[in-house]
């Protein structure tokens, strides 16, 4: 009955932080509007088309390269659910949310750290093959603290959806959201989409937020800015991240008990 409890309470504080981000997402603004209007015609074009290439690059080599530590998460991770499913306490059921948050809390700082330097020198659209790489590799580690595999056609769709859903707006973001928790529920893949438009839909996603940000990234004045608005981007995408990685779990403790 207790460990009953304790995951319950667990679900529903992951319930409510799931909410509050949709919330959010409806309420949300295209960042620095006003800019658009000074970003040359064809820009966005361009960096669609660099982010797709990068983001699918980026997927497939680490589907044939292991992340570095990937064996000590995984045996991490596979400690603590077996720890969890011998006795599911609140302690436990944390365990892997504080191991998370606090990968992310030093992954951030040091992504931030590193995109305000280049932002000062004039960093524009030739860091995307970086800034993509980083960002799959910190959702990959972020699935293994969780106990969950980072190659394969399923997981390469699970992590494009959270990059476009965490960045979309308004029904976009619940729709997408929707389309997670079904994966979630069944654990397979269900759409016969090329994976092509799964990489397009979520660099068009990143594009958005990314346009006026790297746009200033080109100007060595400005240059601060749009590093700190590149963080900013990589910390709402792995908040979410966080979020359907431990509904994840929570199901799957249920699905395995």
């Amino acid at each position: 009955m207790d460990g009953q409890t304790a995951w319950a309470r667990e679900w529903s504080r992951m319930r409510r932080e799931e909410e509050a981000f949709l919330q959010r997402a409806f309420e949300r603004r295209v960042p620095l509007s006003a800019l658009y209007e000074r970003v040359p015609k064809g820009l966005r074009s361009s960096l669609n088309g660099a982010l797709a290439s990068a983001l699918e690059a980026a997927l497939h080599r680490s589907d044939r390269t292991p992340y570095a530590g990937s064996r000590r998460r995984e045996a991490r991770a596979a400690e603590l659910r077996v720890k969890t499913r011998n006795r599911e306490n609140r302690r436990n059921l944390q365990a892997p949310k504080k191991w998370a948050d606090r990968a992310i809390r030093r992954q951030t700082a040091a992504a931030g750290a590193e995109s305000v330097a280049m932002g000062l020198v004039g960093w524009g659209l030739p860091d995307l093959p970086v800034f993509t790489a980083l960002l799959l590799r910190d959702l990959g580690t972020l699935a293994q603290r969780y106990g969950f595999p980072t190659g394969g056609r399923r997981e390469r769709w699970f992590r494009l959806k959270l990059i476009e859903t965490a960045l979309s707006r308004g029904e976009a973001a619940a729709a997408g959201d929707r389309a997670l928790n079904r994966m979630i529920e069944r654990e397979t893949l269900e759409t016969a989409e090329p994976e092509r438009r799964w990489v397009e839909a979520s660099a068009s996603a990143l594009a958005d937020e990314l346009l006026c940000l790297k746009f200033l990234q080109g100007v060595p004045v400005a240059g601060a800015l749009g590093a700190v608005g590149s963080t900013a981007v990589l910390n709402r995408i792995l908040e979410y991240a966080e979020l359907k990685y431990r509904r994840r779990m929570l199901r799957a403790l249920r699905r395995n008990a």
